[in-house]
């Protein structure tokens, strides 16, 4: 309720009474509503309050934000108390310090509702999103429009990346992959994995990029570069020549007339036959000889073969008075450097 001071209100009773007295004190009009003394009653101001308007009061804005990857972001007036709380979690709990400022809360179960409380006060609910997963397989093809190309690519949509739409930008850069500064880059939002992308420049070539977005970060953009321009792709532009009509078709040769038998001969010459040699199927012909490549497989083979042995003596010995049918056989690694056997 608005207070109005004691001197405010004793401005307005002497203006109304200045007024009151003026009126009273101005002669009789000849009719009602006509000007008395040069005023007229009936579009003058008697009274007015000249209290300035009160200030309309300060509404309490509250915003509660999915703007941070597993988070939210509160925003409120200074001094007081946030709670966020999701079904089955812990309570988390802030204080404002400055008016304005905001209280992030990270670390929250993506794509769970939380119910946001100020100073005790449900305001209202939010849902932490995810980082969007990449986009992939962007393809883009002209339309057969002069600077308009369509786009298509692939993305994963998942309940806990929240509502997800695509940056679609088209921008100029050089053969080796500079960017340049003009023309300017074209860019749009898209809802879904197409759109009709207008305004290229047909002189220049152009790297594409597709990024999904959501209230809280980008994902990883698909891409794709042109490696020739839309004017070296379609042409100038220029109307097609008119096509030159069809030319005639040319006519069947006309069989020559068959040779006529001289007179006498008693009818057409026999004609004449030669013999011609064909390869069969799978042989070449070469050098009037009929030939055929066959490849050849080998394998190895091995023979077991029983060994023999037989008895000997090794080593020497040595006899005082060897028997007369003992032999002897040189052997260099002996001591005697003979091996006898008996």
């Amino acid at each position: 309720m608005w207070r109005t001071s004691t001197r405010a209100w004793l401005a307005r009773i002497v203006m109304a009474t200045i007024a009151v007295v003026g009126i009273a004190g101005a002669p009789a009009a000849a009719a009602a509503g006509e000007p008395v003394s040069g005023v007229s009653i009936a579009s003058s101001i008697i009274a007015q309050d000249i209290i300035p308007a009160p200030m309309a009061p300060v509404m309490l804005v509250v915003a509660a934000d999915a703007d941070t990857s597993s988070g939210l972001t509160v925003r409120c007036s200074r001094g007081k108390p946030v709670a966020v709380q999701a079904r089955g979690e812990k309570t988390r709990t802030a204080m404002v310090s400055a008016a304005g400022a905001p209280v992030v809360f990270t670390g929250l179960t993506v794509g769970k509702s939380c119910t946001v409380s100020i100073d005790r006060t449900r305001i209202r609910t939010a849902t932490p999103v995810a980082t969007p997963s990449p986009g992939w397989g962007l393809t883009v093809s002209t339309t057969g429009t002069a600077g308009v190309v369509a786009h298509a690519w692939q993305h994963q949509m998942t309940r806990p990346q929240g509502t997800v739409t695509y940056r679609v930008t088209a921008t100029p850069v050089t053969p080796d992959g500079r960017v340049l500064t003009s023309p300017e880059t074209v860019a749009a939002t898209a809802p879904g994995t197409a759109w009709i992308l207008e305004g290229l420049d047909r002189s220049v070539r152009y790297a594409f990029s597709v990024a999904p977005v959501n209230s809280a970060a980008s994902g990883a953009a698909t891409t794709a570069v042109m490696s020739r321009t839309l004017g070296d792709i379609l042409g100038t532009g220029k109307a097609p020549a008119t096509p030159s009509p069809p030319a005639a078709p040319t006519p069947a040769p006309v069989p020559e007339p068959e040779p006529v038998a001289p007179s006498g001969s008693g009818g057409p010459a026999a004609p004449s036959t030669r013999t011609i040699y064909v390869c069969p199927a799978g042989y070449a012909d070469t050098g009037n000889v009929c030939t055929r490549a066959i490849a050849y497989t080998f394998h190895s083979e091995t023979v077991t073969q029983p060994y023999t042995f037989h008895s000997g003596v090794v080593g020497s010995h040595v006899f005082t008075h060897p028997p007369t049918h003992c032999g002897y056989l040189p052997n260099p690694t002996s001591p005697t450097g003979l091996d006898i056997y008996c």
